[in-house]
């Protein structure tokens, strides 16, 4: 879903603070943690699917503009639900080659993605 880029920091807890997928996740350790949107994207030298949080218990997109202001969810004890949170489409991704292609198509909103299972970036994916 496409949301304000007024909310601009995601609160969580869950695998962090570094992205983890389903089959690279034991580096991350569970905790709270609190991070802008811009900083959950890591750009790889060759640009692909990038900041996801997997083993996620709840995220809060929030605006520092407006702490009031938030978006929730909250996914309970269950292992494997994980959030996305960018500024950049599958689509955008899936056609740039390397990041100074990608901060072009840059959206002015952030894309949240909820998930109940993902794939794994490795072979078995």
């Amino acid at each position: 879903m496409g949301v304000s880029s007024t909310f601009n920091t995601a609160i969580l807890f869950g695998r962090g603070p570094g992205e983890s997928y389903k089959d690279k996740k034991l580096s991350q350790l569970y905790g709270n943690y609190t991070v802008n949107i811009e900083e959950l994207w890591v750009d790889y030298e060759i640009t692909q699917e990038s900041s996801n949080r997997t083993d996620t218990r709840w995220v809060r997109l929030s605006s520092t503009s407006d702490p009031d202001i938030s978006l929730r969810a909250h996914f309970g004890e269950q292992e494997g639900f994980g959030f996305c949170a960018t500024h950049h489409q599958v689509n955008d991704v899936d056609k740039a080659r390397h990041p100074f292609e990608l901060k072009k198509s840059k959206k002015d909103w952030v894309i949240l993605r909820l998930d109940t299972n993902h794939h794994g970036l490795g072979t078995a994916s």
